[in-house]
């Protein structure tokens, strides 16, 4: 009969340890495992890969306690297998790390000690003469290495430096040259940019599916647009916060700078479910945390031009160093580097790159007033702009104009607001319909600041006059919000995650519109057409930007449903979607008779082959001379992509095509459709099993290209993309 575990254990205190020291295969292969992954770790310098590291390091060190608990056995080949992992962890972080040298240095030492202290103690077993004291330290020391690897992991400061190709030289080159090129005049505007979070595209009353009578009242919102421009197919450049901001700053798609999803925070918080902030280095590749800081934004470029910049409410594209705002050109922020479900979510004052916390993660638990505070940190930022623009003209100075942005939080989930008055502590008013509505008399605030507000730049004239003012969303809507006969919502590739409201006023720079306008742009053009404005007429050469100026489009130089985009591209995650493309192809109406149709063209009866169509059916539509009509059309097709349906995750649709002018709902695929196209399917087309239009066809192979260039794109901006 087995001798009982608590007899062994019982012998064991009175025996030596067995040190496991012997030269077999499995022991050298697990060191050399450990320094491969060591090697990988820090030459390639993957962030991802040190988390992976030192939860391999929990394990390991539990596989040791485990065999000494039931052997009696210590396996130096495993603890220096623990002490590759964790030295190498530390190592990376101190070589490779975001933070000053004598920071990381003495933060990852830190962390690393209790480690060494084990590793030291156990080496040590074999020297111990006492059985006694080697029992029990084996079994303490090797638990307490598996709470030193998760300690390590829970406060490791996951920050590394990027790894992409750097395009600092070309970034301070252009910069330089637009300074020298001049500064602002008094017919360069300021420039007024109000961003949404989550804003459903239907959530204006100008734009509300509903009509004369809509559910959300925004009568000063609505106020730009009459005063100027609405745009009725403007389309954010990502479905998801963070990506959508990153373009409209750079101008540029969000997979050149590798931030193809939401940034989450980086610093290390005691905060529940703060862990969120593990996620970076498993979604951004490169080891990017933020907007690098070797793009140009728009607030470089207009310092660079003698602007004010400020920011003010959410940021959401990195929380450190080179990714804060006040380092990407902006002299001053006031709001939060989070989205307001993240924790912690706490509101800082940030100068030079410098942040001290005004509202805490615990203050901010009730939101209430995050719209009161931000708004009365932008009036007086741009009172203290107005003021400085007065001063300098009384003294004959070259007086600067501001560039705002404002980032409201709202009406991102959890929804606050104080519409009734009532401060904190009263939640009847936090509702989707009161937050907006709430903000809409925000914006009337500021508004109403700039109509009756001389312009010290523009003797005579009200600053409104002078200033470009923007409105718009970063993608579509999250848990509320409306569409209208759009599918999808945020974070799919859809229109419903897409398309977002946007209106525009310059009383000085383009006359209010008749009609609405229905090029279809991207909100990465907001960064074109701000630094046209403000007579920046040069781009930088080293880079693509992608965006397209809006001013010829605004001022009525252009047709105004002359789309700024040859194709304009889906994302969700990494790569495109999703294509959209304008083509000539055949008009379709419905009959409002019965009638006789010959290919697809209404026909006299008795024609030979001729087809019986009953009334309410489509038909192609026909001129007089009865020719079938030719229209350009945009059409969207989709290679492989999710359903947005819950019910049904699982499922992909693949090789979807819509036209979205006749069908902006993307209700019904025509990609074989063979009468849509004014090209024909060959007879080659036919016989595949799920023949494809020439349209279909076309934007597949275009698709398929962009994502290819996507992924060869390793100097971030070597492809010049339609």
């Amino acid at each position: 009969m087995k001798e009982k575990f608590m007899g062994k254990c019982k012998r064991w205190k009175n025996e030596p340890i067995e040190i496991v020291k012997d030269f077999k295969a499995i022991n050298i292969v697990r060191v050399v495992v450990a320094s491969i992954l060591f090697l990988v770790t820090i030459i390639g310098g993957y962030n991802f890969m040190t988390e992976v590291n030192m939860v391999l390091s929990c394990f390991i060190a539990l596989s040791l306690f485990i065999q000494i608990v039931k052997n009696n056995k210590l396996n130096l080949y495993v603890i220096a297998e623990y002490g590759i992992m964790v030295f190498g962890v530390a190592f990376t972080y101190i070589v490779r790390g975001a933070d000053s040298f004598w920071y990381r240095f003495g933060y990852n030492f830190g962390l690393s000690l209790l480690a060494i202290v084990c590793i030291t103690l156990l080496a040590c077993i074999p020297k111990f003469k006492n059985h006694k004291a080697s029992y029990y330290v084996t079994r303490v020391t090797s638990f307490v290495m598996i709470g030193a690897s998760l300690i390590y992991f829970l406060f490791m400061n996951i920050r590394l430096k990027p790894t992409c190709y750097s395009l600092q030289a070309g970034h301070d080159d252009y910069l330089n040259k637009v300074k020298n090129s001049g500064s602002a005049t008094k017919d360069n505007p300021n420039v007024l940019l109000i961003l949404m979070d989550d804003m459903a595209f239907s959530d204006l009353s100008s734009y509300s599916y509903m009509a004369n009578n809509p559910t959300i009242k925004t009568p000063n919102i609505d106020s730009i647009g009459e005063n100027g421009v609405i745009m009725d197919n403007c389309y954010a450049a990502s479905p998801v916060s963070s990506p959508s901001r990153f373009s409209i700053l750079t101008g540029r798609y969000s997979c050149r700078g590798y931030l193809d999803n939401v940034v989450f925070n980086t610093k290390q918080q005691n905060f529940p479910f703060s862990q969120t902030r593990f996620f970076n280095p498993f979604q951004l590749a490169h080891n990017v945390d933020g907007l690098i800081g070797d793009e140009i934004t728009i607030a470089e470029a207009l310092k660079a031009r003698g602007y004010n910049t400020g920011l003010f409410g959410k940021w959401n594209l990195g929380d450190y160093g080179e990714y804060l705002p006040t380092n990407q050109g902006f002299d001053y922020f006031f709001g939060s580097h989070y989205i307001n479900d993240m924790i912690p979510y706490n509101v800082v004052r940030e100068e030079n790159g410098v942040f001290e916390e005004v509202y805490s993660h615990n203050d901010m638990l009730d939101q209430s007033l995050s719209t009161e505070r931000f708004t009365k940190a932008t009036y007086d930022y741009m009172k203290d702009c107005v003021d400085g623009q007065k001063a300098a003209a009384e003294q004959s100075k070259n007086a600067n104009p501001f560039f705002i942005e404002y980032a409201s939080p709202w009406p991102h989930f959890p929804i606050f607001s104080n519409n009734n008055g009532n401060g904190e502590g009263d939640r009847t008013d936090d509702n989707y319909v009161e937050c907006i509505e709430e903000f809409d008399r925000a914006v009337g605030s500021l508004l109403d600041y700039l109509r009756n507000t001389e312009d010290p730049r523009n003797p005579g004239q009200k600053l409104y006059d002078n200033t470009l003012v923007m409105f718009t969303s970063d993608n579509g809507p999250g848990r509320e919000g409306v569409t209208g006969n759009l599918r999808g919502r945020k974070n799919t590739p859809f229109e419903g995650g897409y398309k977002v409201p946007f209106l525009a006023s310059y009383p000085n720079g383009f006359a209010p519109m008749d009609e609405i306008i229905t090029s279809r742009c991207i909100n990465m053009d907001i960064f074109a057409t701000v630094l046209d404005f403000a007579g920046i007429t040069i781009m930088p050469e080293d880079r693509a930007i992608d965006g397209k100026s809006m001013k010829q489009l605004w001022k009525g130089e252009i047709p105004q449903d002359k789309n700024l985009h040859d194709r304009i591209y889906y994302f969700k995650g990494g790569s495109a979607k999703a294509i959209a493309g304008e083509f000539e192809s055949y008009s379709f109406i419905k009959a409002e008779e019965d009638c006789y149709m010959l290919n697809g063209v209404k026909v006299a009866e008795g024609t030979e082959g001729a087809v019986f169509v009953k009334e309410g059916q489509t038909i192609r539509e026909v001129d007089a001379l009865g020719n079938p009509i030719i229209r350009k059309q945009d059409y969207k097709y989709y290679r492989n992509v999710q359903t947005e349906n819950a019910a049904f995750f699982n499922q992909f649709y693949k090789d979807y095509l819509f036209n979205l002018d006749t069908d902006p709902a993307e209700g019904y695929n025509i990609a074989m459709r063979d009468d849509i196209s004014v090209i024909p399917m060959t007879d080659a087309d036919r016989k595949v099993k799920k023949p494809l239009n020439p349209i279909a066809k076309q934007l597949r192979q275009e698709l398929e290209e962009f994502n290819k260039a996507i992924k060869n794109d390793k100097y971030r901006r070597t492809h010049e993309f339609k």
